[in-house]
């Protein structure tokens, strides 16, 4: 085998992380607005779209009473890494790249006395819409996402590029810090939201608002590497090395129905969970509040999960043929594999409480602004303490530009940009952001694209009943 051919492992795991767009934030949306505006779009979000953000904001007065969502264009991805800037995969993870030693050697240098962490989510929202009830203000949304986390240590990374030099003969090398995991799932939300009049007796608050998301849970993969140990010692008579790790699994892991991991089943797994939210109006209606708690009760189980154990052995190996086309295939076999199935296996979802706020400036001007922390350590875990600010510019009628940026969490430093479009009942939003830095220097990036269909109150006259313009809320007579 080439030396080129030996970073394959590398290579393999840091594509993998950009080819699989994947939710963010395990079902939390990766929705163009939030994406442009720091991850703090919640309070000023329209319709449909506060669905996994907040779920009280549906029930404000100035809500479009009537979103839909076009299933086509409703989607968002993010990756991003601790190590290699933007500017780095452009030049060096290239399909027609050569890496030479000097290459080589700056990669290595690059994840030196770390580990490479890479991580990828992908978001798409392909049903989504919202509408008024007599006392409620209602929305459905079917969801989709992926999310995978992958830590390569530094030793590891150094074995793939470098090889065994001379200069590392009876060096020790381990590869503990190893690991990996992924999620695959879809979301079937039913969200009430209610807006209590009475709150126009306190003085200082204009509207106060509750609401509840119900989510059923659709799983079709989860994958853990659960325990993970490994070590190579290269020596002038040999190599010496040990490996062994346990993988959890359930569902579509693999399309082989010779592999331990392969299933037929696109449902492997359901579900519960519960958001909640509430909403406030102040200032005479131009600033906005909100805390929600996403994910407050959530539980997975998967049928049919199973346990792989894997032992490894390369003791004795020649490093004479270590080039050869044929080395590692012949010789890099398990010899100890055990399997186990394992029934109901369990895992949570991130649980996020969100403190969100906006403010209308003028009528040109809104800002936003907001806090995210995380309460449990679980796949898809994105901020134990996230904090960011927006803001949204209406350049025309039709037309506004918005940037914001972000600072915690598994992103960094990030920022965002983005615009958004209203041609009568149709509004689409693009969101471009960056994590940790900015441009060529960040080291990951943000997209999102989405596009509703909006009515208002007046929109619906004729067709639910009469509006009462004069008290401007949910009323239809």
């Amino acid at each position: 085998m080439t030396t080129r051919k030996k970073i394959f492992v590398l290579a393999f795991a840091f594509f993998a992380g950009l080819s699989s767009w994947g939710t963010t934030y395990a079902l939390q949306p990766v929705q163009a607005r939030d994406v442009s505006m720091g991850m703090t779009s919640a309070a000023d979000a329209v319709g449909v779209r506060v669905v996994g953000l907040n779920p009280a904001f549906l029930a404000f007065k100035d809500q479009p009473k009537v979103t839909i969502s076009i299933p086509v264009i409703n989607f968002g991805f993010r990756f991003g890494n601790n190590v290699y800037s933007n500017k780095d995969v452009f030049d060096y993870f290239r399909s027609d790249m050569y890496w030479t030693d000097e290459i080589k050697q700056i990669l290595a240098d690059k994840v030196d006395q770390d580990k490479l962490n890479f991580t990828t989510d992908w978001y798409a929202r392909f049903i989504g819409f919202s509408f008024p009830t007599q006392y409620l203000t209602m929305a459905f949304t079917y969801d989709m996402g992926m999310s995978m986390d992958a830590d390569l240590d530094d030793e590891f990374t150094d074995l793939a590029l470098l090889g065994n030099p001379v200069s590392s003969l009876g060096e020790l090398k381990e590869f503990s810090e190893t690991d990996m995991s992924g999620v695959w799932l879809s979301r079937l939300g039913f969200t009430f939201a209610k807006n209590f009049n009475y709150a126009e007796e306190v003085d200082w608050l204009e509207e106060l608002t509750a609401g509840v998301t119900f989510n059923y849970f659709l799983g079709h993969a989860f994958a853990d590497v659960d325990e993970f140990e490994a070590s190579f010692l290269t020596d002038y008579d040999g190599t010496r090395s040990y490996a062994y790790f346990e993988v959890v699994g359930a569902g579509q892991l693999s399309a082989n129905e010779k592999d331990d991991f392969y299933s037929d089943k696109f449902i492997a797994g359901n579900g519960v969970g519960v958001d909640l939210g509430i909403g406030m109006k102040l200032l005479k209606g131009r600033a906005t509040a909100g805390l929600s708690i996403i994910n407050l009760i959530n539980q997975m189980t998967w049928d049919e999960g199973k346990r792989a154990v894997y032992a490894m052995d390369l003791d004795g190996l020649s490093l004479s043929g270590m080039n050869d086309e044929n080395y590692w295939e012949d010789y890099f076999e398990p010899v100890d594999s055990l399997f186990a199935e394992t029934e109901n296996l369990k895992t949570e979802l991130p649980r996020l409480i969100k403190l969100n706020g906006a403010y209308v400036l003028n009528e040109r001007i809104t800002l936003t602004g907001g806090i995210t922390a995380q309460t449990n350590d679980v796949i898809g875990a994105d901020a134990f303490l996230r904090a960011g600010m927006g803001i949204q510019h209406y350049t025309l009628d039709w037309f506004n530009l918005r940037g914001g940026a972000s600072v915690g969490g598994r992103s960094g430093v990030a920022f965002g940009l983005g615009f958004g479009l209203r041609y009568g009942f149709w509004q689409t939003d693009v969101g471009l952001g960056w994590e940790h830095g900015m441009f060529d220097f960040a080291k990951g990036m943000r997209f999102g694209i989405s596009s509703i269909f909006v009515f208002d109150q007046l929109d619906l006259y004729g067709i639910h009943g009469d509006y009462d313009e004069e008290a401007g809320d949910n009323t239809f007579e």
